[in-house]
């Protein structure tokens, strides 16, 4: 096992980057610019700091609601999705990833980094007295989507997840010919939280959950997790399911939105230089469907 793990380690350190700080290409605003108040907080995960930022309006404050960034850029990619929430009346907590953005570190020692980085939050969350005597709910995208349904252990204590487009464990996006072999190798490399599935804890849980999915998602392919989930969970009340119509990966987005997106990157803006400079609408851009933050508030709130 040590020579095959060995080999997989080097095929993922050649596969995904060392940080993941964003496009230089794009603006990821903070929250603020949508109104929300922010104060730092940072913690310590596998000896590295991990920076965030509480985002909050005027107290007390409903509950707590963690926000889980997906890969390739931090907690700035959903700054007007943490605002909302902020502006609900949450007090939003948001971190970067190791190896991500404000954080220390590199990402390419493993994709459960962000696990790992998990634990060490709520560990650091139980001492925070700013969370005291508040409930917890957690939200997240993608890789943040598998961070909230892997929320649901028991000693996190977090009461509501929502998962936008998230998988249950990382080794699902490899494909089935690779599922396997990476299971094991994340047991072996991450004991525990190597094994942690969100389907297995759905399966396990009276928690409410609620997970959301745009019906042409690829990335998170809507067939291998959305439906999946469903036909496997359809005797949970607990948990709910979301199928947003005629979008992609950010069910969230609206239509409009998610097409000048598309329409951005065929113009090729993440490859802009000098001679190549692409316009960016951010007011176009940064447009979220209210038919779908609706549900998530009237999910946070019911």
């Amino acid at each position: 096992m040590l020579i095959l793990d060995s080999i997989i380690a080097k095929k993922m350190r050649e596969r995904i980057p060392a940080r993941l700080d964003g496009d230089p290409a794009f603006r990821y605003p903070s929250p603020e610019k949508w109104g929300a108040k922010c104060l730092p907080f940072s913690f310590q995960s596998t000896y590295k700091l991990v920076g965030g930022r509480y985002f909050y309006g005027e107290a007390p404050y409903k509950a707590v609601v963690i926000f889980f960034h997906g890969m390739g850029a931090g907690r700035n990619a959903y700054s007007q999705e943490i605002a909302a929430l902020a502006k609900q009346g949450y007090l939003v907590y948001a971190y970067d990833n190791s190896g991500c953005m404000e954080s220390q570190g590199i990402v390419k020692h493993g994709i459960i980094q962000n696990l790992v980085d998990q634990e060490n939050f709520f560990k650091w969350l139980d001492v925070d007295p700013m969370a005291k005597g508040y409930r917890r709910y957690a939200i997240g995208h993608s890789w943040g989507g598998n961070a909230a349904l892997c929320a649901l252990r028991e000693q996190y204590h977090v009461d509501k997840v929502v998962s936008l487009a998230g998988f249950d464990h990382a080794s699902v996006q490899a494909g089935a010919k690779m599922e396997k072999t990476l299971r094991g190798y994340f047991a072996r490399r991450y004991k525990d939280l190597g094994k942690l599935d969100g389907l297995e804890l759905m399966k396990n849980t009276d928690k409410k959950v609620l997970y959301i999915s745009g019906d042409k998602d690829k990335v998170v392919d809507v067939d291998n997790n959305y439906f999946r989930f469903q036909k496997a969970l359809k005797d949970k009340k607990n948990i709910e399911f979301y199928l947003v119509k005629g979008r992609y990966h950010q069910p969230y987005w609206t239509i409009d939105a998610q097409n000048y997106f598309l329409d951005l990157l065929k113009q090729g803006v993440t490859k802009s230089t000098l001679d190549h400079a692409v316009d960016i609408d951010y007011d176009r851009l940064q447009q979220d469907d209210p038919l779908v933050m609706q549900r998530v508030f009237d999910f946070f709130a019911s």
